[in-house]
């Protein structure tokens, strides 16, 4: 694997079990690697639907609604500088 960095930094290179070790030694840990992977995968899910949305001749758009209870559990927006809304006010997708 490679990668470049766009400024100086330091790397920390962990064998495999000591990671796993020290996710299961601290929830605070754990919740941050399933924060950064969350909004990795986030990120991907987005680009994926542009570039679909795009290749079809279609504007994309994203629907936040299924995002906002998982986002209510962890505390943070799941979308930057979104509102969370409460379910209440969230429209249905036959909307």
């Amino acid at each position: 694997m490679t990668a470049t960095a766009r400024e100086e930094v330091r790397l920390l290179r962990v064998a495999t079990e000591e990671f796993q070790d020290a996710v299961r030694a601290s929830s605070e840990l754990a919740v941050g690697v399933i924060r950064v992977l969350n909004d990795r995968l986030r990120k991907s899910d987005t680009l994926l639907a542009a570039a679909r949305a795009e290749l079809a001749g279609e504007e994309a758009a994203i629907h936040v609604a299924d995002m906002a209870p998982l986002s209510e559990r962890i505390g943070q927006s799941a979308v930057p500088d979104a509102e969370v809304l409460p379910e209440s006010d969230v429209p249905s997708r036959a909307d």
